[in-house]
């Protein structure tokens, strides 16, 4: 019987969603950091990256990012497990009909690279750390707020009674100077740090990795997912050097999945074309790792109903 194709239609990003129609993986994600022993950390509370500032009594009250910069390796993997590991949510930004129907998509070029593959590397950590707020609207990135206690014993204070068991007491101290008062009239004072900014901090293996005490300086820590307050470790790799870059980021499409309709009704990636911020035209485990995470499915044969509310946005 003779295969009937019909027109390829181009279907656009899918990297926005509506509130509300979000999918969680329960699997396991395949893209995990390799860990650093915490038993290390005595062995390994001397280093610092490699260009970033060292604690001093010159540090600035306002700079935290050198303060950040001045962890060690263990130091700062330890912090992101605190503060951002037990408080993400597993989410995805597309469809869940589109995740389900991706996922049994098959590659039988490179079966390592299914649907399946896909949908874990498209998946977001996101923050459930309460972002910043005018009404319902995001002003941006959430961030943690860190209470410094005026007893500083005081066991009761969310991450701070934890941090002090493996940041040495020269760096807490430092990290006390940098606390503000929340409200003029207030007592309390506080330590605020984007979460996505600690989740970068403690990537430090990365080829893109820059000292976190060079942001703002035209820099600025790149998302390639787009999504206000991802914490994964692989959607936060770098920084780039102009907030313009980022903003070309933003509009990218994404990865190019073409995927045929087999005569027996089963769908099988026939083509993948990295996003023009991968580096390569070709798949690789480097161009992979730059591309930005998103998705643009280009059905061949039967056409995905799911896409529908893309055609039409």
């Amino acid at each position: 019987m003779k295969q009937t194709t019909l027109p390829v239609r181009a279907v656009a990003p899918l990297n926005k969603r509506p509130a509300g129609d979000s999918a969680e993986n329960s699997n396991e994600s395949p893209f995990k950091r390799k860990a650093i022993s915490t038993n290390t950390l005595a062995e390994t509370s001397s280093d610092t990256p490699a260009g970033a500032s060292k604690i001093d009594s010159a540090l600035s009250p306002s700079n935290v990012y050198t303060w950040l910069n001045s962890l060690s390796d263990a130091e700062a993997i330890r912090l992101h497990e605190l503060v951002n590991v037990p408080n993400a949510k597993r989410t995805h930004f597309i469809p869940l009909s589109v995740v389900n129907r991706l996922s049994g998509c098959t590659n039988n070029q490179f079966p390592a690279r299914n649907g399946q593959f896909y949908t874990g590397w498209l998946e977001c950590l996101i923050s459930t750390m309460g972002p910043n707020r005018n009404g319902e609207h995001r002003l941006g990135h959430p961030r943690v707020r860190f209470t410094v206690p005026r007893n500083k014993n005081d066991a009761t204070v969310q991450f701070y009674s934890e941090m002090k068991k493996f940041i040495p007491d020269e760096k807490m101290r430092v990290f006390d100077s940098l606390a503000t008062r929340t409200e003029k009239n207030s007592s309390t004072e506080q330590v605020r740090i984007h979460v996505h900014h600690i989740a970068y901090n403690s990537c430090r293996s990365g080829p893109g990795y820059r000292p976190m005490a060079q942001c703002g300086k035209n820099l600025s820590v790149s998302h390639l997912c787009d999504q206000v307050g991802c914490v994964r470790l692989e959607h936060v790799p770098e920084f780039v050097t102009k907030h313009g870059d980022n903003s070309r980021r933003q509009r990218c499409r994404g990865i190019v999945l073409v995927i045929q309709t087999m005569p027996d009704g089963s769908e099988n990636i026939v083509k993948e074309v990295p996003c023009v911020h991968a580096g390569s035209a070709d798949i690789t485990d480097e161009s992979l790792a730059a591309c930005c995470r998103k998705v643009c499915i280009i059905p061949l044969g039967e056409m995905w109903p799911e896409l529908e509310y893309q055609w039409k946005s």
